[in-house]
């Protein structure tokens, strides 16, 4: 997956349209078969999410933020994509991330209640209340909906440095060695006397976050878009694929395949 020779203006450019495309998509209505709406609702809501959060990040970068202090977004656009693609590819993948989300809430809820905070516990009640209950529904994919890594795996972007990169990402993302050090300047003394802090990161800025976001978001509307078709949509995020040099629609691997059929 290469960033390919586009610049920062090309993909500013790039960006609003994907965006702009996807409203006029809504305006015209799109529709689904009733069997898939539930696959549909978690790919509607993931792809709306990242073409909102696309269209902060790329005005945002027009306005001179640092990538480092958009690099949340960047990865949560990143991660939804690919999963996106996961939900839409895979027979029974959306029943199996409905199932982990369930999964991940009652865990949450009942670590609350045992929480040694007041407030903590409080929160219990009004959480749970606010989470869908559903009992669960049947799937030979639940192992893997709990790891990104295990996605990335079985759509076909394991082996190319997807999941890698998602890493980096992370290491600007959550406390760590990587992020402490944006703040600290190159020329120290070896062994160092002292310390020579800075107050704004000396992040690359390079064009290839943008690129993640753009690429992330046409994963995710395309995922949607196999469930409620539209010519229009369809060539317009294939011609934004072509440009990035990007593969358009991800495919399972052998190992999703034969774990689906083997039942």
């Amino acid at each position: 997956m290469g960033e390919g020779p586009i610049g920062s203006e090309r993909l500013l450019e790039l960006a609003a349209s994907v965006v702009a495309d996807w409203h006029e998509y809504l305006d015209r209505e799109p529709t689904t078969k009733a069997h898939m709406l539930p696959r549909a609702a978690c790919l509607y809501g993931l792809a709306m999410h990242n073409t909102n959060l696309l269209e902060f990040v790329s005005q945002s970068h027009r306005g001179g933020t640092s990538p480092l202090f958009l690099m949340p977004q960047i990865r949560t656009i990143f991660e939804t994509g690919i999963t996106g693609q996961w939900i839409a590819q895979v027979d029974d993948a959306a029943s199996a991330w409905i199932n982990d989300g369930r999964r991940q809430s009652v865990n949450l809820v009942d670590r609350l209640r045992n929480s040694s905070n007041d407030a903590f516990r409080a929160a219990a009640d009004p959480i749970e209340n606010a989470r869908v209950n559903y009992a669960p529904l049947p799937s030979t994919s639940g192992q893997v909906a709990r790891s990104f890594e295990n996605i990335c795996d079985e759509i076909g972007t394991g082996a190319d440095g997807s999941y890698q990169y998602y890493k980096v990402m992370c290491g600007f993302t959550h406390p760590s060695v990587d992020l402490s050090d944006q703040y600290l300047a190159d020329e120290q003394g070896d062994p160092p006397t002292g310390l020579h802090g800075l107050r704004a990161p000396k992040f690359d800025d390079t064009d290839v976050w943008l690129y993640l976001a753009v690429a992330g978001t046409v994963w995710a509307q395309i995922a949607f878009q196999y469930g409620a078709k539209d010519r229009i949509l369809r060539s317009a995020l294939r011609a934004t694929a072509n440009e990035l040099g990007l593969l358009l629609d991800l495919k399972p691997t052998d190992k999703a395949w034969l774990r689906q059929n083997s039942l």
